[in-house]
């Protein structure tokens, strides 16, 4: 016991206390943070591709042709160690004006692919110079792709991930503060 009677907390009572208090508010908090992160991951960064790629799957197509195919840089993951993402530049003409894209498709995180094998099927499917269907958006020209559709890749599901362990956390989190004011 510490100090007098009237007190009657022991020495772990009165250690535990102040985590237990900074626990249930620190959990609620972490829980609310990750699900923040995780809609941020799923629905900002991901959203405008998520609708981007539902769409282009019912966009026109114009003819148009590789200017450019190769590497535009990578990080360290995959099979050796590196992930490799294809960067294929193409112009296309509409109504008299020209475009010039990058976007190889809508994908939610993303285009790194695991392996050098994989990355050269992309290179050898649109080399330079190849004339090629790009698929526009006809309310904004401007945005095309070469294949069309959705693919959800890593902030997808990383979101996903995130945004349920947050509201587990945060569940836990809540659930624990109610207990301990029922408690008192």
């Amino acid at each position: 016991m510490i100090g007098n009677r009237e007190t009657s907390m022991d020495y772990d009572d009165l250690k535990r206390q102040p985590v237990t208090r900074l626990g249930s508010t620190a959990t609620i908090l972490i829980g609310l943070g990750l699900m923040l992160v995780g809609y941020f991951l799923l629905f900002v960064i991901g959203g405008s591709s998520l609708r981007l790629g539902e769409a282009s799957e019912q966009w026109p197509t114009v003819d148009g042709v590789v200017i450019s195919s190769g590497l535009a840089g990578g990080a360290f993951r995959g099979e050796d160690d590196r992930s490799y993402t294809p960067e294929i530049t193409y112009r296309y003409e509409l109504e008299g004006d020209t475009y010039k894209s990058d976007r190889i498709n809508f994908r939610v995180g993303g285009f790194n692919l695991p392996s050098r094998s994989a990355f050269r099927e992309y290179i050898d499917k649109y080399p330079e110079g190849e004339r090629i269907s790009v698929y526009y958006d006809p309310k904004n020209p401007e945005v095309s792709c070469l294949e069309p559709g959705l693919d959800q890749g890593g902030s997808g599901l990383l979101g996903l991930i995130a945004l349920v362990i947050g509201g587990i956390v945060f569940v836990s989190g809540g659930v624990a503060h109610i207990k301990k004011r029922l408690a008192k």
